[in-house]
């Protein structure tokens, strides 16, 4: 057990803190001030710090007063799994060549990695009790550790002198078996927080990363994050299977920036994007909840995308995700709770032609005559409820179907009772007195079952195409009126 210890200027060789306790405050840089906050400490130390020429091993360390690596430099790496930090902790500014590893760490207090640069970095299963602030941050490095035994020896076969230093400096690092294990873990993210438990805010802002930044299996209560990686890639700050209540997500860069919300839940948050690009464009949606994310913010956004809001833009060419059917389901889901009618009528248009999409693949991908019947007249099916009124949406379309098929009708009583082969009698001449009396039978026979007007009965034809009609009309008034009421209601 260790009273309070300042290790100001301090150059480690070999340093092993492995289950050590520190019942004071510990600092690896000048001494704190009296009585600061962990935030005032932040800002006022890190010019005397200590540095670490091989991988010290903080395994299991428990500090139970303030613990103050500002500045720190790990030339290899650092070890800090399973330790506990009981009142607060600053990493700000510290430097870690190849990686660091807090997994299964936990922090009581709150904890500052503002303006590090900690290389391969991992915190799976870390516990966050209070504020986490990595602001203005750098992740990953020239390679992956575990890529260091295969490009060591390509490097020295081919004499190669690039990256010499980080190679020997990786090489060292993975010497540790702890470590080694850990980037083993890792391959090639970045970081990875998968699992870690985060009680208060979290802010990972004004983030860079070389390779993917994993966020998989996070509960956050807060999260503000920006972050960039130096690719486009669709898990570039993986948020598959978290739940974020409220927050912030910036797309830095249009490039660089893509958040995976896969199976995530998504609360209350606002999203920034550049001007060059849509609200979703660089969110990678597929089956994720929306619980109180408010649709309505982006309005304009979205329409401009046609409501598109699933898989990811890629250079103008869109890559759906597989299960696209649930995604717009649980988005109009999530649009019908904050109560955006109008969202939730966008959404449920787009569920309906995804699952007549599904049809048409289950008919081309199906061996026996009968399971092709099935889908293909369910993918009809829904092809004319999308063309007739839009799934019940839009009366509109109801309508204007409707007094298409008057005048519709219309011309063909014209033709039958004039005489369908007689076209140069029936073309000689416009007669509008009769061209009135067809349109007001079309009319009539649109709204009645009966043969109405003055044409002859006798004629079969007229008798069996008004009957046609009568039919239709009766079928469009009765989806007019349900679709306008369901427009009401919304």
């Amino acid at each position: 057990m260790l009273d309070d210890s300042h290790f100001a200027n301090t150059t480690f060789g070999k340093a092993e803190f492995r289950n050590t306790e520190f019942n004071g405050a510990v600092s690896f840089c000048e001494e704190e001030p009296e009585d600061a906050s962990i935030k005032e400490a932040s800002e006022n130390t890190g010019t005397d710090a200590a540095e670490f020429h091989v991988t010290p091993s903080f395994l299991g360390t428990k500090f139970k007063d303030v613990a103050i690596f500002s500045g720190v430099k790990f030339r290899d790496a650092a070890v800090f799994s399973d330790a506990e930090f009981q009142i607060g902790a600053s990493f700000k500014r510290a430097e870690a060549n190849v990686g660091v590893h807090f997994g299964s760490a936990r922090f009581h207090g709150r904890v500052d990695f503002g303006e590090t640069d900690l290389g391969y970095a991992g915190f799976t299963s870390t516990h966050f009790n209070d504020i986490v602030v990595f602001e203005d941050c750098q992740f990953g490095g020239l390679f992956a550790p575990c890529f260091t035994e295969p490009i060591s020896k390509h490097a020295h076969a081919e004499g190669i002198q690039y990256g010499l230093s980080y190679i020997e400096s990786s090489s060292r690092a993975m010497e540790d078996p702890f470590f080694s294990y850990l980037a083993f873990e890792m391959e090639d993210l970045s970081a990875a927080f998968t699992g870690s438990r985060p009680d208060e805010y979290f802010y990972f802002e004004n983030v860079s990363a070389t390779s993917a930044l994993d966020f998989r299996h996070v509960d956050f209560e807060y999260l503000a994050a920006s972050a960039q990686i130096n690719r486009k890639r669709v898990d570039a700050i993986g948020l598959a299977h978290s739940s974020i209540e409220s927050g912030e997500l910036v797309v830095l860069d249009s490039e660089k920036s893509v958040y995976q919300l896969e199976k995530a839940t998504v609360g209350d948050i606002i999203i920034g994007y550049p001007d060059e690009v849509e609200v979703f464009d660089n969110l990678y949606i597929g089956d994720t909840k929306f619980t109180e994310f408010d649709f309505s913010n982006y309005r304009n956004s979205l329409i401009n995308s046609n409501w598109v809001i699933d898989g990811i833009q890629r250079k103008g060419k869109h890559t759906q995700y597989k299960k696209r059917e649930t995604t717009y389901a649980k988005a109009k889901a999530g649009a019908a709770n904050q109560g955006d009618t109008f969202a939730e009528s966008k959404f449920f248009i787009m569920e309906r032609r995804c699952r007549r999409s599904r049809y048409l693949t289950e008919l081309k991908n199906s061996d026996g005559l009968k399971e092709k019947a099935v889908s293909g007249y369910k993918a009809a099916s829904n092809l004319l409820y999308d063309a007739s009124c839009k799934y019940g949406e839009s009366p509109s379309r109801v309508f204007t179907l409707s007094v298409g098929s008057i005048f519709g009708f219309a011309v063909l009583y014209w033709l039958l009772q004039e005489g369908i082969l007689s076209w140069n009698s029936a073309f000689s001449g416009v007669d509008v007195s009769a061209a009135v009396s067809y349109l007001v039978f079309s009319l009539q026979a649109f709204t009645s079952f009966f043969l109405p007007g003055s044409l002859d009965p006798e004629n079969q034809l007229i008798h069996l195409l008004s009957s046609v009609q009568s039919f239709f009309g009766a079928f469009a008034i009765a989806l007019f009126v349900a679709t306008l009421v369901r427009t009401v209601q919304r």
